[in-house]
């Protein structure tokens, strides 16, 4: 993701990706609250950052990568299961 805007008023999520290609992606309200109260406690980068538009960034300031996303997103998925007590067996083509 190069380039991020959201649009509460319609609650999509444009992002620019690989080969400068531009998708739309609708969100619900629940999404939309999320990620603009994570954008309130996200650090502040200087437009002039490469970085600047990254919705996740690492501890240091910087772009998180793809891998790093599936792997929170995978852990996450796996707390959640064996809180519901049920067995853990995450196919890694989701995640």
């Amino acid at each position: 993701m190069s380039d991020l805007k959201i649009d509460n008023s319609e609650q999509t999520l444009k992002v620019t990706g690989k080969g400068n290609k531009q998708r739309i992606i609708y969100l619900n309200s629940a999404v939309c609250e999320a990620i603009n109260a994570y954008i309130k406690i996200r650090p502040k980068l200087d437009k002039s950052n490469k970085d600047y538009n990254a919705l996740f960034l690492s501890s240091r300031g910087k772009r998180i990568s793809k891998r790093s996303v599936q792997n929170i997103i995978k852990s996450e998925l796996v707390e959640l299961v064996e809180a519901e007590g049920k067995e853990s067996k995450i196919n890694n083509r989701f995640v």
